[in-house]
């Protein structure tokens, strides 16, 4: 009698599984050839299944995607019984595929991990967000200390699972980003595979560089264009870490923080000071750009506050919703997030450019306003 069945896991509790809680984790794991199997989602909102992906770093699908994508279905299905309002949030949009809300990194589904005693366990363990002008970042930003989540969860990883191989990864710059790479392969035992997986991405990365610096010189650019990134409009926060080293590759200048910090809330008078020439917001985006998404709806408060249409980005014409996998999030959607970039900042004078429907720019006549609440409306595909 077989006192170890395989449950909703299948067999892949006997094999040497890596488990995973962030996509952006599980989507550098499955660059590497013949690992998919071997993966897991155990993150509360994640299935037992891999996703499966065309292999290229620009086709990965998180399962926020899949979720958005089943989302814009049901909403255009004549099937009466499966409309949704035109209210309904992202987060709404991943419960209804997965039956809860999405979850952060540390919010780890133990009985999974009980489950399939995986060989690894992979972790990316975040940064804290801070306030302008508070200290920030460092060792102690990463919330180890003894009852924090991530403590917590550890220890409930050592009693479910004592065999399991936890690997934790804090990345804050693009170089710890590659690092973290490098770390992975040799956590799964595919070192060589991570080393060409960084050449590669340093050689994409090297052409955004080269792209950007011809873009600067044929545009007659002497300054280097301000670029704030922003991952919340309520409340403002800014990236920074790896988001920061993109913006220096691509020739920008970011908005400046002091010390070692990934996120920091700011306020509405800090970003007006900067006058950024570009401004980009990073979202979860629907898979349409539908405009009842909440960053529309944010976008529409932040257009209300005084200051707004005389931001340099504004009046250019270079304020931008891009998909935030593509920028704030680990993994190897970075390197297409650099050449979106550099495509957002130069437009025509570079060769790089957006991945379909993973970025939104607001699309106004020279001096023209409109009302904060339609702004959605000026939103269009950029590509």
């Amino acid at each position: 009698m077989d006192m170890n069945p395989p449950g909703p896991y299948g067999d892949r509790n006997r094999a040497k599984s890596i488990a995973v809680c962030d996509s952006g984790v599980r989507d550098i794991i499955q660059a590497f050839d013949g690992q998919a199997s071997r993966l897991i989602d155990v993150s509360r909102h994640g299935l037992s299944t891999p996703i499966v992906t065309d292999k290229s770093f620009g086709g990965l699908q998180s399962k926020s995607v899949q979720a958005l994508q089943h989302f814009h279905s049901r909403r255009n299905s004549s099937d009466a019984g499966s409309e949704l309002s035109l209210g309904e949030s992202v987060e709404n949009a991943i419960k209804s595929v997965f039956g809860r809300s999405s979850s952060g990194p540390m919010d780890i589904d133990f009985e999974a991990v009980a489950q399939v005693k995986p060989s690894v366990i992979i972790l990316e363990v975040p940064l804290k967000t801070c306030d302008a002008g508070q200290p920030g970042g460092g060792s102690d930003g990463r919330g180890d200390a003894g009852g924090s989540p991530l403590s917590l969860a550890l220890e409930r990883i050592r009693r479910v699972s004592p065999k399991s191989k936890v690997v934790k990864l804090s990345p804050f710059s693009l170089a710890d980003v590659l690092e973290g790479i490098l770390t992975i392969g040799e956590a799964i035992e595919e070192t060589s595979q991570a080393v060409a997986i960084v050449k590669k991405v340093r050689e994409r990365l090297r052409k955004v560089v080269s792209y950007s610096q011809k873009a600067k010189l044929t545009m007659g650019l002497v300054r280097r264009p301000r670029i704030a990134i922003l991952s919340s409009l309520h409340p403002l926060t800014v990236e920074g870490g790896w988001v920061d080293d993109l913006i220096g590759l691509v020739g920008g200048e970011p908005l400046p923080l002091a010390g070692r910090r990934k996120k920091v809330r700011i306020s509405w008078e800090n970003l007006t000071a900067f006058a950024p020439n570009v401004l980009v917001v990073c979202a979860p985006i629907m898979n349409n750009g539908d405009k009842s998404a909440k960053v529309f709806n944010d976008l529409c408060d932040i257009a209300s506050q005084p200051g707004w249409w005389q931001l340099p980005a504004v009046k250019d014409g270079v304020v931008v919703i891009c998909e935030e996998a593509l920028l704030s999030r680990m993994g190897l959607r970075l390197v297409d997030g650099a050449e979106a970039l550099a495509r957002i900042v130069y437009g025509d004078a570079v060769p790089t450019c957006c991945m379909p429907r993973s970025a939104y720019l607001l699309k106004l006549r020279p001096g023209q306003r409109v009302r904060p609440r339609i702004i959605p409306n000026y939103f269009i595909a950029y590509s």
